[in-house]
């Protein structure tokens, strides 16, 4: 389904990958694995602009990937915001209190400015020029702790054998773009990936590429679920399906996932995804892979017809265009054996008919 695909550059800035030349809705938009996400998740939702609001999480997952990919981006990407800044005061010269008027209550008397320091604050002028001027610069702010912070994780990751050997023998950040040729509506719609990690060809990893996932759990369970629910595995199979698209004569089969807790110890661990078979069918790669491509198609009737489905715009809905609200068994099932209130008599079950009797095994 992917076609002429190449590499764009390796070590590229999120400033020059993130730009659209075109909107949501146009047919010269370059669709990526979040997008594509996104879109499926609701796609009137996404076509209306919706964009994850910003978090601690997201923060600092980019803050990460700066310190561990690209280093030296640094400099340019972010700006460590001071503890404390450098304003005017008035002293009194006798009671040596500071304050912002220029005659002391106290000591009748005239202050003298002076130079202070303070600790930084959201609500000074001095702050949030700075913060101003670093925003106009193109730049993010951190704080020392959160840099620190950042440092010590990539540390524990350097420190496992495995994942330190997988950053250290792979290109970093590396930009990929294809064509996606849509065949029952004729569409061609520019698509797109940046891989954190793509092993070199000396590295034992040379069979996959990778990504640097920041988690607040990286237990496998945990894990591994939380990742099925915000679609990580159909990451896994687009990035791993463009890389071997633009590389046709290596065998690139396994997407790995490099995880690091966002809280101390920093606890880093592996997850691999990989096709089951030398023919790529079946598990969660093949899986992966009917997902986004399902996905893909649903987006180009959307592009092509210019309709954005809601969330009560589905096969769901009854005639009338409302989502039924229907117990589900599982909830049933809850209920049933729920704990109740004991008010130390014999509890009388309600007289059942014989059709409410059947209705228990729904």
């Amino acid at each position: 389904m992917f076609q002429n695909a190449k590499i764009i550059g390796k070590s590229v800035k999120q400033s020059e990958y993130q730009p659209q030349k075109f909107g949501r809705g146009e047919r010269g938009f370059e669709m990526s694995s979040s997008a594509l996400r996104m879109f499926d998740f609701c796609p009137s939702k996404w076509i209306h602009g919706f964009d994850p609001p910003p978090s601690y999480s997201l923060e600092y997952g980019s803050l990460l990937d700066c310190v561990v990919l690209t280093p030296e981006q640094m400099a340019d990407r972010y700006a460590i915001q001071p503890e404390t800044y450098e304003t005017t005061g008035m002293e009194c010269p006798n009671c040596k209190s500071v304050t912002d008027s220029k005659k002391c209550s106290k000591c009748k008397c005239d202050r003298v400015e002076m130079k202070i320091t303070k600790k930084w604050s959201g609500q000074s002028t001095t702050c949030a020029e700075w913060l101003a001027a670093q925003t106009a610069a193109g730049k993010e702010v951190c704080s020392a702790q959160e840099l620190a912070d950042a440092q010590a994780a990539a540390k524990r990751l350097f420190d496992d054998p495995i994942i330190g050997d997988y950053i250290r023998e792979s290109d970093k950040q590396v930009w990929i773009a294809a064509e996606w040729h849509d065949g029952p509506t004729g569409l061609v719609v520019p698509v797109k990936c940046l891989v954190d990690l793509l092993p070199r060809h000396d590295s034992e990893f040379f069979d996959g590429a990778g990504d640097l996932k920041s988690t607040k759990c990286a237990k496998k369970l945990a894990w591994e679920r939380f990742a099925d629910n915000v679609g990580y595995n159909i990451q896994g199979a687009w990035n791993i399906d463009l890389v071997q698209a633009a590389l046709p004569k290596e065998q690139r089969r396994k997407f790995a996932f490099i995880l690091s807790e966002n809280h101390h110890p920093w606890e880093p661990s592996r997850e691999m995804m990989e096709d089951d078979n030398e023919a790529g069918e079946g598990g969660l790669m093949a899986n992966s892979r009917a997902k986004y491509r399902r996905i893909m198609a649903n987006y180009c009737q959307c592009l092509k017809h210019g309709k954005w489905p809601g969330y009560a715009d589905t096969d769901e809905a009854s005639e009338d265009g409302w989502n039924v609200w229907q117990q589900d068994p599982w909830s049933a099932q809850r209920d049933m054996f729920a704990p109740r209130f004991s008010f130390g008599e014999a509890e009388t079950a309600p007289e059942e008919t014989p059709e409410e009797i059947l209705d228990y095994r729904h």
